[in-house]
C-alpha cells in the first residue's frame, strides 16, 4: 500500500520511537509490514540484515552500513 510522502512524515513525527523504528527499517528494506515487524536484533549477523520473507520464503541479505549507535543493547 502507497501513501502519499505528507501523510507519512505527519504519522512518522506522532509515533512513538519503536514504530519509527520500524517504518524506517520497511522503508529502507521495502518489506511488507509482517516482515518488518518480526526483525528482531538475532537477524542480523556479521553486517547483514537476514530475513526470511513470510509470502515468498525469499531469503534476503541487506547489508548494514554506517556507523552503529548503542541501539541494541
Amino acid at each position: 500500500m502507497y501513501i502519499e510522502d505528507y501523510l507519512f512524515d505527519i504519522f512518522y513525527n506522532l509515533a512513538d520511537q519503536d514504530t519509527k523504528d520500524a517504518m524506517d527499517i520497511a522503508y529502507l528494506t521495502s518489506q511488507r509490514p509482517a516482515d518488518t515487524l518480526k526483525i528482531t536484533v538475532h537477524h542480523i549477523r556479521d553486517g547483514e540484515l537476514a530475513i526470511t520473507q513470510n509470502k515468498t520464503g525469499a531469503k534476503l541479505r541487506f547489508a548494514i552500513l554506517g556507523s552503529v549507535h548503542n541501539y541494541l543493547s
